[in-house]
């Protein structure tokens, strides 16, 4: 990538080539496009890196770890590859709703005091869409976060 892009977005995975095929469509979809996309693969051995290589997306980063080593540390090599300050995670069975990016980059532009947004999310699961989940709109600082978390006001999902 020639430019520093504006936003880097991470993805693990762990043997889950369709719901990953679907995850990078949702994101290659998105209406904003100076994105980094930075996979992560945890020791896939269904095809995954054969199924990836023939996106030929240059926006699209894919990385093989040598071992299985789970989704957080794969999430956290991830961030060690990131170019842009922004990131953003994206499960490999998630996907992202149109807009998504575009939210995001324009929200922390116009907020950089902000260090951290929680989005809300819906839950999707044997063809039926559940109650989404909705975050309030609301400032916290770090403290008020962590209590709102643990008091489950708060609720976050590895995408959100």
């Amino acid at each position: 990538m020639a430019t520093i892009p504006a936003i880097s977005i991470i993805t693990p995975t762990f043997n889950r080539r369709e719901a990953l095929l679907r995850a990078v469509a949702s994101v290659r979809a998105q209406g904003f496009q100076h994105y980094e996309h930075i996979i992560v693969d945890d020791g896939s051995t269904d095809g995954t890196a054969d199924e990836l290589s023939m996106l030929q997306d240059t926006r699209l980063r894919y990385v093989a770890l040598e071992k299985h080593v789970g989704a957080n540390a794969a999430r956290n090599h991830g961030l060690h590859l990131a170019s842009s300050n922004l990131l953003t995670f994206l499960d490999s069975d998630d996907e992202f709703l149109p807009g998504r990016l575009e939210r995001s980059v324009s929200f922390f532009g116009e907020r950089p005091e902000i260090d951290l947004s929680i989005s809300s999310f819906h839950i999707c699961k044997d063809g039926r869409t559940m109650t989404p989940t909705v975050n309030q709109n609301a400032l916290f600082d770090a403290r008020t976060l962590e209590r709102s978390v643990f008091a489950q006001v708060t609720s976050i999902a590895g995408t959100a």
